[in-house]
């Protein structure tokens, strides 16, 4: 069985975050791309990598003459180091990105202000693509939900624990809930505190609900911005030329795999640390997706390398 080398990005929306899926839905102008079967918001591996890409960029000068003039010219390109990693268009790179799938998405809650949430689904393929093992089933209804009973979102009610998103109330199931939500925190990395306090909230906020409630709430609670044209002219807003954008909102958390792939040069460096000391280095933020110039898609970006052999069971 073949070991791959590999590591876990882990993504975590500082900002909005707006990935287009190129065409309109509905009353949404601008939509954000999400899975077909799922409807989860994803970003996809060439976004990745075209972020991460762009940190080997150099700028070389270019003179010409134009006219009896001398013309100078920037010309921006990959640089050595960069070609081997990301690969050029006569061969491939060394690193290989997986899309990045969402794994907590915020909700608004009434007690403790908002909440994370995932379900079986989301929790299951997390265990499969990082090798990790979490649970081996979890069986909700609609209206049940783990979560902890000190949890800042939980209100006693009657005897019954329950906790409030959106306008929907959800009742606590399993006696082992504990456990379940303690061993998904720990599997997360703990260096991502120091580096985003946030991160740490997580335990205290964390809710598991069904995989029908997390597609509904993923589709239903996303931000829907709003946008006009202004004419520079007049400074006014062009008629019709208001638009809506749909967002994910930030404290989203999304993950992703990213591989080395076959070696195609006879550089004996190692891709991933490459790659590890370059998001260091940035200070673990970065951009991603479209309307940077106001501040959408700043994430957290944490990498931690993980060895697993493909195809291995997650539950031993």
């Amino acid at each position: 069985m073949a070991t791959s080398e590999s590591a876990i990005i882990y993504l975590f929306t500082r900002t909005s975050l707006h990935v287009g899926s190129g065409g309109s839905v509905g009353a949404i102008d601008l939509p954000i791309i999400r899975e077909r079967h799922t409807a989860f918001p994803i970003i996809p591996g060439s976004a990745l990598k075209g972020v991460f890409a762009d940190e080997w960029i150099e700028i070389n000068e270019n003179t010409y003459q134009s006219n009896d003039a001398e013309i100078k010219e920037h010309i921006y390109q990959r640089n050595t180091e960069g070609k081997d990693l990301f690969g050029t268009e006569e061969k491939g790179g060394m690193l290989q990105f997986s899309e990045a799938k969402l794994l907590l998405f915020p909700i608004r809650s009434p007690k403790g202000c908002f909440g994370w949430i995932t379900c079986p689904l989301i929790l299951k393929r997390y265990c499969r693509d990082t090798g990790q093992t979490i649970l081996d089933s979890i069986q909700l209804s609609d209206n049940k939900a783990l979560f902890k009973k000190e949890s800042c979102l939980c209100i006693n009610e009657g005897g019954k624990e329950k906790v409030i998103l959106e306008e929907y109330i959800f009742e606590k199931t399993q006696e082992d809930s504990e456990e379940i939500i303690k061993a998904f925190v720990n599997q997360l990395p703990v260096d991502l505190v120091s580096i985003d306090p946030i991160w740490k909230e997580i335990g205290n906020r964390l809710v598991i609900v069904s995989d029908s409630m997390m597609s509904f709430f993923t589709q239903s609670a996303c931000e829907i911005a709003q946008h006009v044209k202004i004419n520079d002219k007049t400074g006014t807003a062009e008629s019709g030329a208001l638009f809506n954008q749909e967002n994910v909102p930030s404290e989203t958390a999304f993950y992703s795999i990213v591989r080395k792939g076959p070696s195609r040069n006879e550089n004996s460096f190692k891709p991933i640390e490459v790659l590890e000391k370059k998001i260091k280095e940035k200070n673990y933020l970065f951009q991603f997706g479209a309307d940077a110039g106001t501040g959408l898609g700043y994430c957290t970006t944490y990498l931690t390398k993980t060895t697993h052999k493909e195809g291995e069971s997650n539950n031993g």
